[in-house]
C-alpha cells in the first residue's frame, strides 16, 4: 500500500499550483480548485486499480508452480534423470553379507566295483569326509554350504543303501549309507568343467573281504539199532575244507588281487601300485570312448590322473577328448600339469607353447620353449621354429636371428628359415644381410606365392632405402649366415 500512497501524494502535488510562479493561478476560487481535484481523482482511480491488479497477479499468480531455474541450479532432464542412481543402487554400495557356498549338483557314477561321487559347488567349500560305523557310512561335513532339496536316487550302485543330508554339530552334512563296509579314495578338489565352479570328487570301494578258512562240521554218524549197545558212537571230527575259488569280476580297480587258497598253500594278497590302478582306469576310459560314452570316459580319465597326475596315456586321451569338445581352459590346465610332470616330453611343451602363443602369452611361451632340458636343434626343429617366432614377436630380433642360423645349419635348403632370418635381420637393422637372406629364400624355392610376393616387397623397400641413404647400411660385406 506504500506504493499507492506515494502515487496519491504525487498526484496531489501535481494538482496543487506553485505559489511562486507568476501566472496568477492563486487567484482562482477554492470551488474551482476543488472541482479540478475531483476530476483528477476520478481519472486516476482506474489507473491505480489497474496497477494494483498487475501487482497482485505478479505476486500471487504463480503460486504452486516451480520457480524458473537459476544458473547455479542443476537442470535435470529425462536423460539425466535416467542416469541418477536409484535407491537400490545407492544401497548396493553397502557391503553385502557373504553368500553361503551352495551345492549345485551331486552326481553318482557307478562302475563295476566302485562308485565315483562328484559334488559341484559354487566355490571352493570347507569340508571334511569321515568314515564311521566301520565303513558303513561316509559323512561329508559341509559347515558353510547350503544343500539342495532333492538328491539323486540311491539305487544307482548295488552297495549304496541311501543318500541323505542332515543337520550336524558343525552344520549340514551329506550321509552315504552302504550295505557293506566301504572306504573312500582319490579325494580331490578340482575345477569344474565350466572353469568357474569347484568339484569335489572321491571314489568309494568296498573293503576286501577277510580271508578265512571255512570250517565245516559234518553231522554225527548215528549207530544202527543192532549195534547201538555194542559199538560206541564215534566223536565228530572237524575237517577243514579247502576254499573254492569264487567267480572273480572281469577287473577290479582298487581291490587287492588274491589267489585262491589251495591245500598246503598259504593265501597271499598282492596290492596294486598307483600306476597299475591308474592304468586300469585309463583302459576303462579307452573302452568307454570306443563305445561313445564320453562322460564315463572322462570320469575314468580324471580318476586315473587323480591317482597319478603324470599318467601319459590318461593325459593324452583326456587332451584328445577336451580338444574335441573345445574346452580350451581345461586343456591349458591339463597341459600345464603335463609339462610339470614330464619336463622332457617335447609334445607337451610344444602343444602348451602353441596354445600360449595363440592366446598372446608370448613371454610365458618363451619361458616354456627356452627352459631346460633343452634338446638339440636337430631333435626339435618345430620347438626351435616356435621359439624363433616368439623372439621375433617380442622384438628380440638378434636372438631370433641366432635361432634361424642354427636351424639353417641343420636344413640349409629350407627357404622358410632363410625368410625368417631375413625378417629378423631387417628388424635388427642389418639391412644388407637381410637382403641377402631374402635373396637366398627366393633362390631355394618351395615358398607359396604370397610369401614370395612379401619377400619381393621387402626387397624393394630395402633397395629404395639404400638408394636414398646408403650411409645407413653398416653391415655391408657381411654374410647372412
Amino acid at each position: 500500500m506504500s506504493l499507492i500512497n506515494q502515487m496519491l501524494k504525487d498526484l496531489e502535488k501535481r494538482s496543487t499550483p506553485d505559489a511562486s510562479s507568476g501566472h496568477g493561478r492563486a487567484a482562482f476560487a477554492p470551488a474551482v480548485r476543488a472541482d479540478r481535484r475531483r476530476k483528477v481523482l476520478w481519472l486516476g482511480l482506474p489507473l491505480l486499480l489497474l496497477i494494483l491488479g498487475v501487482g497482485l497477479w505478479a505476486g500471487f499468480g504463480h503460486v504452486g508452480e516451480a520457480p524458473p531455474p537459476s544458473d547455479l541450479d542443476p537442470v535435470v532432464t529425462d536423460e539425466t534423470q535416467d542416469n541418477l542412481p536409484s535407491v537400490a543402487t545407492q544401497q548396493s554400495v553397502l557391503p553385502a553379507a557373504p553368500e553361503a557356498v551352495s551345492l549345485k549338483t551331486l552326481r553318482l557314477f557307478p562302475h563295476d566295483h566302485r562308485l565315483q561321487v562328484e559334488a559341484v559347488f559354487s566355490e571352493a567349500p570347507a569340508y571334511r569326509l569321515l568314515r564311521i560305523d566301520h565303513g558303513r557310512q561316509l559323512v561329508l561335513e559341509l559347515p558353510e554350504a547350503s544343500l539342495p532339496a532333492a538328491l539323486p536316487p540311491a539305487a544307482s550302485w548295488p552297495l549304496l543303501r541311501s543318500v541323505g543330508y542332515e543337520r550336524g554339530e558343525h552344520g549340514p552334512r551329506l550321509v552315504f549309507t552302504f550295505k557293506a563296509a566301504c572306504r573312500y579314495e582319490e579325494l580331490a578338489l578340482l575345477a569344474a568343467a565350466d572353469g568357474q565352479d569347484q568339484m569335489l570328487r572321491f571314489t568309494v570301494q568296498p573293503e576286501p573281504s577277510a580271508v578265512a578258512a571255512t570250517v565245516a562240521r559234518p553231522a554225527p554218524v548215528l549207530p544202527s539199532e543192532d549195534k547201538a549197545a555194542s559199538e560206541p558212537v564215534p566223536a565228530a571230527v572237524a575237517t577243514v575244507q579247502p576254499e573254492q575259488p569264487t567267480a572273480q569280476p572281469e577287473r577290479s580297480t582298487a581291490e587287492p588281487k588274491t589267489f585262491a587258497a589251495q591245500p598246503g598253500m598259504t593265501r597271499q594278497t598282492l596290492q596294486l601300485t598307483p600306476h597299475e590302478r591308474a592304468s586300469e582306469f585309463s583302459r576303462d576310459a579307452l573302452a568307454a570312448l570306443q563305445q561313445g560314452k564320453e562322460r564315463d570316459a572322462e570320469a575314468a580319465l580324471r580318476s586315473a590322473l587323480a591317482i597319478e597326475p603324470g599318467h601319459e596315456q590318461a593325459c593324452d586321451l583326456l587332451l584328445r577328448l577336451l580338444k574335441k569338445q573345445g574346452r580350451r581352459a581345461e586343456i591349458r590346465l591339463l597341459l600345464a600339469t603335463a609339462v610339470r610332470e614330464h619336463p622332457a616330453q617335447l609334445s607337451y611343451r610344444e602343444n602348451y607353447a602353441r596354445l600360449l602363443i595363440e592366446e598372446g602369452a608370448l613371454t610365458e611361451a618363451r619361458e616354456q620353449l627356452a627352459r631346460e632340458p633343452r634338446p638339440s636343434v636337430a631333435e626339435a626343429l618345430d620347438l626351435y621354429a616356435m621359439l624363433a617366432t616368439v623372439y621375433q614377436r617380442l622384438a628380440q630380433y638378434e636372438a631370433a636371428a641366432h635361432i634361424y642360423r642354427q636351424m639353417l645349419e641343420v636344413q640349409p635348403e629350407k627357404a622358410i628359415w632363410w625368410m625368417g632370418l631375413g625378417i629378423a635381420l631387417e628388424g635388427n637393422l642389418e639391412e644388407n644381410q637381410a637382403r641377402q637372406a631374402y635373396d637366398q629364400a627366393l633362390a631355394r624355392g618351395g615358398l607359396s606365392a604370397g610369401l614370395q610376393t612379401y619377400i619381393r616387397q621387402r626387397l624393394t623397400v630395402l633397395k629404395n632405402r639404400h638408394a636414398q641413404n646408403p650411409a645407413t647400411v653398416t653391415d655391408a660385406g657381411k654374410e647372412p649366415s
